[in-house]
């Protein structure tokens, strides 16, 4: 952090949150004309990793008990889920929810040919009746 103050001429950087004040410098770096390092650049292209959805049973069916199992780990290992004791049942949750995906999609494609279907036979009628 020392580094990064004399970097920056920025003396009150404690007293705000490291991400903040990293960016605030290097924004002032990138005014000043210094060369920012790529790792740097990189960081603001990085995607953020995203949650799971909501954990909600009526919204999961199939997943149901790996749901159960992944808030009872939770709740058992308050300090451990944030070093991996829940891990594993993460892994299978997000399998779970991604082979759940693939069936609503293959059920709505369904649907869809079918919507499709019925449109065509009406439109064929409206052509023939005109």
């Amino acid at each position: 952090m020392k580094s990064l103050t004399r970097l920056c001429s920025c003396n009150s950087i404690d007293s705000v949150s490291p991400i903040s004040a990293i960016l605030s410098c290097i924004l002032a770096l990138s005014i000043s004309g210094h060369r920012i390092p790529n790792q740097i650049k990189n960081l603001k292209k990085r995607k953020e990793r995203k949650m799971h959805p909501p954990l909600t049973p009526h919204r999961h069916p199939m997943c149901l008990e790996i749901i159960e199992e992944f808030q009872k780990c939770h709740l058992d290992h308050p300090i451990g889920k944030f070093f991996g004791d829940c891990t594993e049942l993460k892994v299978k949750l997000l399998h779970c929810f991604r082979q759940e995906k693939a069936v609503k999609r293959k059920v709505n494609f369904e649907q869809s040919k079918k919507l499709q279907e019925r449109l065509k036979a009406i439109r064929k009628e409206e052509n023939a009746e005109a």
